[in-house]
């Protein structure tokens, strides 16, 4: 079974951050957001840095925002980003 955390809450100013091993080791980042025509480009850069600045790869990152503020946005991914480690390194 894959490994798999979280972090945030889906309510408003929120994000839920969900982080699982991607099959075959690619990469994957899902926005789902009221917002994202409006602000889409940031959420992905948002994200992308995140993971950049944690050298992470291989994941699914699959974020559901609620009108949440960039740095809401980037705590939640390396919070999950984080747990999801702790979990892999207690395999």
């Amino acid at each position: 079974m894959p490994i798999s955390a979280s972090a945030g809450h889906f309510q408003k100013n929120d994000a839920l951050v969900e982080v699982r091993e991607a099959p075959g080791g690619g990469s994957a980042v899902i926005i789902e957001s009221p917002l994202r025509d409006l602000f889409g480009a940031q959420q992905d850069h948002a994200v992308g840095e995140v993971l950049k600045e944690l050298g992470q790869t291989g994941l699914i990152v699959r974020v559901q925002d609620n009108q949440a503020l960039d740095f809401v946005l980037r705590a939640r991914v390396r919070a999950a980003v984080e747990r999801f480690r702790e979990k892999r390194g207690s395999r």
